[in-house]
């Protein structure tokens, strides 16, 4: 895994904790936090079958319970009634799904990569590249 790959997943999990934080209500608050980290449900929005939708599957199933992967086109349709944390991923060169929206990413999202800045966009979120 290279230098990259590494401070990008850092960033990753730091943003899933705090996503996490938003989410915590649904432990309790005598669950220990590890525990509860670890239990997160999380859906990754990416490229089917591209090897960097396998290596963050990968990654992320060693920290949580619970990984699934759907196609980031999917997206405005997707169910996520069964998770607690979205993260959304891929390039600038993919193709951004129409019809998200705020009431689509219902649960605590983190928004990453060229796709996390074109829905950004989209939403007109200040985190966009429109923005700076």
């Amino acid at each position: 895994m290279g230098v990259k790959m590494i401070r990008r997943a850092a960033f990753v999990a730091l943003s899933i904790g705090i996503a996490a934080l938003s989410a915590a209500s649904t432990f309790g608050a005598t669950t220990d936090g590890a525990r509860a980290f670890r239990s997160l449900r999380i859906v990754y929005a990416g490229v089917p079958g591209s090897r960097h939708m396998q290596s963050y599957k990968a990654l992320l199933s060693r920290y949580f319970r619970s990984v699934r992967t759907i196609a980031v086109v999917d997206l405005p349709n997707a169910d996520l009634s069964n998770a607690d944390v979205l993260v959304v991923d891929g390039s600038y060169k993919d193709q951004a799904p129409r019809g998200v929206t705020l009431e689509t990413l219902s649960i605590p999202t983190v928004l990453i990569g060229g796709m996390g800045g074109k829905i950004s966009d989209s939403l007109d979120l200040k985190l966009g590249w429109r923005y700076g």
